[in-house]
């Protein structure tokens, strides 16, 4: 058998060394000092969008009446629906009456009695008025009576209350009666027929 000569083994050992493998070259880990000279990416600051703005506390609206004719006039104060007389609160229908531009004001339905009464004012559209009648006897509020009147009713001062209305021909009248502190409607009165023809177009 012929024996291959040592120089020939020499080099089939380097050239099999030197043949490519097919695995991609190991990445060495990059040294601690490399990682602290990559760039940090910045994060931006999330903007934080503006809180909305609280609608101003309404002006309180006051007077300050007599309500009982005991010669001591009572502090009335009005905040949104939040109506005092002195110390004690009246409850008013918040869930009609939140967001509107309420207004107060003193009536004399009875000009015999020595009382006078107090009435909140949801203006509403035009000739759409609604009053809320409040009377006063003792300390003590009435509970808020609630009146369509559309525009000003007439008060003739014997405890009565005159509202008139018109739609399309036909007129109601519907008369409130105050007695012994409480105010009651009687039945509306109509007159006229209704015609379409005369509603306003």
């Amino acid at each position: 058998m012929r024996s291959i000569p040592f120089v020939h083994v020499i080099a089939m050992t380097v050239l099999a060394a030197c043949a490519g493998s097919d695995r991609p070259p190991v990445e060495e880990p990059m040294s601690s000092e490399e990682t602290a000279e990559q760039p940090v990416e910045e994060t931006q600051p999330t903007e934080t969008p503006p809180a909305p703005e609280t609608p101003p506390a309404p002006e309180p609206k006051t007077l300050s009446e007599d309500l009982d004719g005991d010669g001591t006039p009572e502090a009335i104060s009005l905040t949104g629906t939040d109506l005092k007389i002195g110390d004690a609160a009246v409850a008013l229908p918040a869930d009609k009456l939140a967001g509107k531009a309420l207004e107060i004001k003193i009536i004399d339905l009875a000009s015999k009695d020595k009382a006078r009464e107090l009435v909140v004012v949801d203006p509403g559209t035009e000739d759409d008025a609604t009053w809320f009648i409040v009377t006063w006897a003792k300390g003590k509020a009435g509970e808020p009576v609630e009146v369509a009147v559309g525009s000003e009713p007439t008060i003739k001062g014997d405890g009565s209350l005159t509202i008139v209305s018109s739609n399309c021909g036909e007129t109601t009248t519907t008369t409130w009666k105050l007695s012994k502190g409480k105010l009651t409607s009687g039945k509306p009165k109509k007159k006229g027929k209704h015609d379409p023809a005369k509603c306003a177009g």
